[in-house]
């Protein structure tokens, strides 16, 4: 992307998330035209970043874990046009019962969220029991401590003996789900 000025550059970029080499980084600001101070996400490392280098491509949200809260969310990005390029508090809502923001930069969270690293199915039916919430094993599905299992927050069936039972209305979501608990055991 080129910008007219260092500022229209910070005003873009500052307090957002891009991607940098294929990972997730926060944009601290933006010094000049060709270089930006950022925070690679879930560290606390400062590294710099050439403008011209960052990647734009929007990450593909879902599901957040917050370890911290014990709560689980959706995030999904909402369309506002020429604002804030990458990810911000300003363009992501949630679907669930709490107040959402955006984890610290520094959060493990962060990093799942946006590069999609979810637990197993298996890993996250064990914690949905101890923790006694949903926990997400895929971008798009989550299950709970009853094995019942979500789609975007929505209930669509439940795991019966490693077995998924979806509801009638959730049957387009079949191959899709099945291919996921495939990948996850």
């Amino acid at each position: 992307m080129k910008y007219d000025s260092k500022d229209d550059a910070h005003l873009y970029l500052a307090g957002s998330f891009v991607k940098f080499k294929g990972e997730p980084i926060y944009v601290v600001n933006v010094r000049d035209m060709k270089e930006a101070k950022c925070i690679k996400a879930g560290t606390e490392e400062y590294i710099k970043v050439p403008v011209a280098e960052m990647d734009f491509t929007p990450f593909k949200l879902g599901y957040y874990y917050d370890d911290r809260n014990k709560r689980t969310y959706y995030v999904e990005r909402q369309p506002h046009r020429k604002w804030r390029q990458g990810i911000t508090n300003d363009n992501c809502k949630a679907k669930g019962r709490h107040r959402f923001q955006l984890p610290h930069v520094t959060d493990k969270g962060i990093v799942t969220l946006l590069k999609g690293e979810y637990l197993s199915l298996a890993k996250a039916k064990a914690k949905a029991k101890k923790e006694d919430i949903d926990i997400p094993f895929h971008r798009l599905f989550s299950i709970d401590k009853h094995n019942t299992l979500r789609y975007k927050t929505r209930v669509i069936g439940v795991m019966v003996k490693n077995k998924v039972e979806l509801l009638p209305t959730y049957a387009f979501l079949n191959e899709l789900i099945q291919e996921t608990v495939n990948e996850n055991n």
